[in-house]
């Protein structure tokens, strides 16, 4: 029989066991929680994210120079502050509570193909480990329903994820961003609309008509505005004959660089191309407003002539 002594030592180990665990460092403690361990040992060995859904997939790659790309857009270059969110909120995610582990149960929380919005999958190569997570729904007290692909147990994580599955989320908006004062010529259909840098500083417009006035005093600045935060909806390799009598503009830089914007409509939808080195071998679809920002005439910078 055990005696007074022996369970006394039991009773202490137990409470030393329970104190040593609730003064466990909260490191410890969140380090227990994370969901993907291995992606925060690996971060700078990533080499490929797969996104798929119930109708799309987004593959993301570096090329051979290490620049990360869009499959799925012929390796157009990716959104890195997307990419870098991603990877971080991933290899930080923790989980707040077990949920349920009977599969049963995993449509209603969005795991299933059969829910009403099917669960995002990200899958992510690191080094010689993938891992690979489905994402459901959302709680209503915050926090989103994942599991494994290859596990039944749902996880419900401290924060809230939200994943674009289509490729179009992924690549970088921004087709170029020239600051509107580095502009020193803008010639728009060969001498159509010329607006040149004065020794003041000012854009202004050239063979203005006689009698003939602006629309407003600083409506020439909109021209040296062309190139500012130019973003663009879709992206597809350049196709030159695609471009045949397309309308160009020729944009003069105080670098000294010169860059030709070609336009065009394409069966409804507006196409732009640059011929700066890094850009000259894609064709941007961009909204009509941006199009027709290239495609003005003088008439348009000018009063309209009330005498006609």
């Amino acid at each position: 029989m055990m005696n007074w002594k022996v369970l006394g030592l039991l009773a202490i180990a137990v409470m030393m066991t329970a104190l040593l665990i609730e003064l466990k460092p909260a490191s410890d403690q969140a380090e227990d929680r994370l969901l993907l361990p291995a992606l925060a040992d690996r971060l700078d060995q990533v080499s490929r994210v797969v996104i798929t859904d119930g109708n799309n997939q987004v593959t993301l790659s570096p090329d051979a120079a290490g620049r990360w790309g869009v499959e799925e857009k012929s390796g157009y270059r990716v959104n890195a502050s997307n990419l870098s969110r991603l990877l971080g909120e991933l290899s930080s995610l923790e989980w707040r509570e077990k949920k349920t582990a009977r599969p049963e149960n995993h449509e209603r929380l969005g795991l299933a193909p059969g829910a009403d919005t099917p669960p995002v999958k990200v899958l992510i190569k690191a080094g010689d480990t993938t891992m690979d997570l489905l994402v459901g729904a959302s709680a209503e007290a915050g926090g989103s329903f994942v599991r494994f692909s290859d596990q039944d147990q749902v996880y419900l994580t401290t924060q809230t994820l939200d994943v674009p599955a289509t490729a179009s989320d992924w690549i970088d908006p921004v087709l170029i961003n020239v600051d509107s004062s580095d502009v020193v010529l803008v010639d728009m259909q060969e001498g159509n609309l010329v607006a040149r840098r004065n020794e003041a500083g000012d854009i202004e417009l050239q063979d203005i008509p006689a009698g003939a006035e602006l629309r407003y005093p600083t409506v020439a600045d909109s021209l040296s505005r062309l190139l500012v935060n130019l973003r663009f909806e879709d992206v597809l390799p350049y196709n030159p004959q695609a471009f045949a009598g397309a309308s160009e503009t020729r944009i003069e830089l105080e670098s000294g660089e010169a860059l030709t914007v070609s336009t065009i409509e394409i069966e409804g939808d507006y196409w732009l191309h640059i011929d700066r080195k890094e850009l000259e071998n894609w064709q941007y679809r961009v909204r009509d407003y941006t199009y027709n920002e290239f495609n003005k005439t003088l008439e348009d910078m000018l009063k309209p002539d009330d005498t006609a």
